[in-house]
């Protein structure tokens, strides 16, 4: 078992079913400081798609300025995308950062000639 020790402000702080736990923006960032990559960021698209609000991630990442991995999470927050659906398109993404590929466009439409959608791929 590993204990990663940080302050917790009221901010930090949420109550679900009568249960004092940390907020989603927390909780994303506490893992973008101490889990692999990937990780941070397969989580970090999920919080933000079920609609994780950018600023309080932010402000909860300004909270941490000069914590261990607050590096980590910096760059973990500004590789989010919220168009991810799964944590396969999210490793994908970081898979095609880390070859130094195009970043994929994520959701892709497809339309006939007449503009009518078609299809709609993850990623393109």
């Amino acid at each position: 078992m590993q204990v990663h020790g940080a302050t917790l402000t009221p901010a930090d702080v949420v109550v679900v079913d009568g249960v004092a736990a940390t907020s989603v923006a927390r909780t994303v960032l506490d893992l973008a400081r101490t889990v692999p990559f990937e990780q941070a960021v397969a989580a970090g698209d999920r919080a933000l798609a079920s609609g994780l609000d950018r600023l309080a991630l932010d402000g909860c990442l300004d909270r941490m300025i000069g914590w261990p991995g607050s590096r980590q999470a910096q760059r973990v927050a500004d590789f989010l995308d919220p168009l991810s659906e799964s944590a396969g398109e999210s490793v994908s993404r970081v898979r095609c950062w880390e070859e130094g590929l195009p970043a994929p466009q994520l959701q892709y439409v497809i339309r006939d000639a007449h503009g009518r959608q078609v299809a709609r791929c993850d990623v393109a």
